[in-house]
């Protein structure tokens, strides 16, 4: 297994080549893929690429962004995946799956800090992967809002999702789920 952990700084790799995309794509054995900094800017093939890597299993983006044009690309690598993490990445507002896609490899999944899609529409991505056994999530609403005009200085916030992923669990429509971990923002 092979796996390789690519930071992107200010468009260029700290390793292991100034853009991603040719690296990778001479590494056909890759079976983990972890990148920090992602952007169109940076090298805008890195997705096209990833498309071609008939043994990725596990995608990490850390620090990165989606843009428009690949969002398509994107939901299509996160099909063939059995661990997706994303962390402060962003994605153009309302992203969301199409309702037909199904992500039925994944395994893992770590949604932190994810831009541009709300907790309803991340909570239809979590959906659409019915093999769950690990998800890790932290949502964009926070528990609590910290106001002046509210007595003690902040008030607590209605979660819908909550509810509704309690819901679903209750469906067990992610019956092989064994690990939970709702990270507090």
């Amino acid at each position: 297994m092979q796996a390789l952990y690519c930071h992107l700084l200010n468009g260029k790799t700290t390793s292991p080549a100034k853009y991603p995309a040719p690296f990778i794509e001479r590494h056909q054995s890759l079976v983990k893929l972890h990148l920090w900094g992602l952007d169109n800017d940076t090298d805008y093939r890195v997705l096209e690429v990833l498309l071609k890597l008939p043994h990725l299993k596990e995608v990490g983006l850390r620090k990165s962004s989606i843009q428009e044009d690949d969002i398509v690309r994107f939901w299509t690598v996160c099909e063939n995946l059995e661990s997706l993490l994303l962390e402060e990445v962003t994605f153009p507002q309302g992203t969301t799956p199409h309702a037909l896609m199904c992500f039925r490899n994944i395994r893992k999944l770590q949604l932190y800090s994810v831009s541009g899609m709300e907790d309803a529409e991340q909570l239809r991505f979590i959906s659409a992967c019915p093999n769950l056994e690990d998800l890790a999530w932290r949502a964009n609403t926070p528990a609590i809002r910290w106001g002046d005009a509210v007595e003690g200085g902040f008030q607590f916030v209605e979660r819908p999702y909550l509810g509704e992923f309690a819901k679903e669990v209750t469906r067990k429509r992610w019956p092989r789920l064994t690990s939970f971990r709702r990270e507090a923002q």
